[in-house]
Parts: C-alpha cells; structure tokens; sequence
C-alpha cells in the first residue's frame, strides 16, 4: 500500500471532487462531502462544509475515526 502524507491526501481528495464535477455526477449547487482514512491510522480527512465546489486545503479537517461498542 502507497504511503500519503496528510497534505498528499489532502490534494488526492481535492482531485477527486474537481473529478466529480468534470464528469457532471456533481449538480451545480455543488453540495456534498466527502472524506478520506489516513492509511494506517484513525485519523480521517473530511469536507468542513456542506459543499464541495471549488474545495482548498484548507477546507478540510482532520478527526480521529471511532467505532462505538467495537473493541
């Protein structure tokens, strides 16, 4: 498996909504989220708004992924 750093992500994740919108899958609102594990941690990267047209970097946040009543 391919090791990516946080700001590598970041940018795939990026890619992948101008992607969507490329291919018109995304309407012209814009809406939607999208989100991303950091291979080989908890951590996730995910949309901090409800849109993802136009995304930056620094529209993404990061959070630690928990499962409830799994060990």
């Amino acid at each position: 498996m391919t090791n990516f750093n946080d700001s590598e992500l970041k940018e795939h994740l990026i890619q992948a909504a101008n992607l969507l919108f490329q291919c018109g899958v995304m309407s012209h609102s814009g809406h939607g989220n999208l989100s991303v594990r950091l291979p080989g941690t908890e951590q996730m990267l995910i949309t901090a708004r409800g849109t993802i047209a136009d995304l930056t970097p620094k529209q993404l946040a990061s959070g630690r992924y928990t499962r409830s009543g799994h060990a």
